[in-house]
């Protein structure tokens, strides 16, 4: 499937960091607490940012839709707060 963004959105994906084995006796239900920021990538060019480009936003931005053939994620071009250099 191809996914072509419009009305302003992105298509990036996020760096999905490996849960560790931890050696401290946690609850169940425990959730360590996430980064209110996030760094994604630009998988396709748009007229403000290129393929490969390294985007900062906020975490609860991040659209993931889920499909039968995958998942991905679109942002807002203008919940960007920063493009790294």
């Amino acid at each position: 499937m191809n996914v072509v963004p419009v009305n302003g959105f992105v298509h990036v994906s996020m760096e999905v960091k490996e849960e560790s084995d931890s050696f401290v006796l946690l609850p169940d239900d425990y959730k360590a607490a996430e980064n209110p920021y996030k760094v994604v990538t630009v998988l396709a060019d748009t007229e403000k940012f290129t393929k490969g480009s390294k985007l900062v936003v906020p975490t609860h931005v991040i659209r993931q839709i889920v499909t039968d053939e995958g998942d991905f994620y679109l942002i807002e071009s203008n919940h960007v707060m920063a493009e790294l250099r």
